[in-house]
């Protein structure tokens, strides 16, 4: 099974903390984010990870190699103009033949991968995206459903007044 690991943002609301070291890197408990996110996927069963990356990406390549860590075969798409999250998935799609889990490499989660892709196949939907339930949606992408779980509206970052829902995008 493939994966996406989106890594190319400058990380702008951590900075200083970025000038040096892109947000994926930013150590969690004596380990880069993006390695929990890396493990958690090949433990689910996805070998195959395109890491798409931009702001330093010397340092991430660095970091991550080729994938024998992880018990997978990491491959990565550079841009030189990021072009947000829809344009690094589009960008690496043109390459992948098959349905792929895009997860992002500054987020850490609790997610079952494989059920997660599972679900996706058995419901027959064109994009399954995980959500979670906040208090204060207001700093996220919220997303209304319908009676059978479908996406029927998303808004990114809605002012309280326009908030319809407090299910919000976890970044998978």
């Amino acid at each position: 099974m493939k994966a996406v690991v989106l890594a190319g943002g400058e990380g702008t609301r951590l900075k200083p903390l970025t000038y040096k070291r892109p947000k994926p890197l930013m150590p969690v408990a004596g380990r880069p984010c993006i390695d929990y996110v890396l493990r958690s996927l090949a433990a689910s069963g996805f070998h195959e990870i395109i890491v798409t990356t931009a702001y330093l990406s010397d340092a991430l390549i660095k970091s991550i190699g080729d994938g024998l860590d992880y018990n997978a075969s990491i491959l990565y798409s550079f841009e030189e103009n990021p072009a947000g999250t829809a344009g690094a998935v589009r960008r690496v799609a043109n390459f992948i033949d098959e349905t792929f889990v895009v997860a992002m490499g500054d987020i850490l989660c609790d997610v079952d991968f494989k059920a997660l892709f599972e679900f996706h196949k058995r419901t027959g939907g064109v994009v399954t995206i995980a959500l979670t339930d906040v208090d204060d949606p207001t700093q996220y992408g919220i997303v209304g459903l319908d009676a059978k779980g479908r996406i029927q509206k998303f808004k990114e970052k809605p002012r309280k007044e326009e908030a319809f829902s407090s299910l919000v995008n976890a970044g998978i």
